[in-house]
């Protein structure tokens, strides 16, 4: 089976965009945080929660308007080097990683088109197994398991 070319152009502007909205819902998350703990208790009806919502309007806000100009630059800077690097046939390293990656992030990289974003499917030494061959990759797994 021909492996299809990867467009490292792609796979860096894939992994860009992950990066950029990893941060942005991580500092979401660090904003909705920061304003419960800084309001002030509840018992006392939040009596800072005004001023420190306001205060980390502005400072989260510019986080994430930060991040969105590193992105559209990253996305700048990737248009003049797509045909520098140009595509290759993908090693089992990236495989492996691009794996893994589905594997923590499969259903959002599938929710965003990502072109990291790969079908689930069973392998055996690097090759997709097809329904006949499971039986075979089992045996082979169940007689590498039962080794002393």
């Amino acid at each position: 089976m021909t492996k299809k070319p990867r467009n490292h152009v792609e796979d860096i502007r894939a992994a860009s965009r992950l990066a950029v909205d990893a941060t942005k819902r991580v500092t979401d998350v660090v904003e909705a945080m920061h304003n419960t703990i800084g309001g002030g208790p509840e018992v006392l009806g939040k009596p800072l929660a005004g001023p420190v919502r306001l205060i980390n309007g502005i400072v989260y806000g510019s986080i994430r308007g930060v991040t969105r100009l590193v992105g559209a630059s990253i996305e700048l800077a990737l248009v003049p080097l797509e045909p520098l690097l140009g595509e290759s046939v993908p090693g089992p390293e990236r495989e492996a990683a691009v794996a893994v990656l589905n594997g923590v992030l499969g259903d959002y990289l599938a929710e965003t088109k990502s072109p990291l974003a790969i079908e689930m499917d069973l392998r055996h030494d690097g090759h997709t197994l097809e329904r006949p061959s499971l039986g075979r990759a089992a045996s082979c797994w169940c007689s590498f398991m039962a080794r002393p």
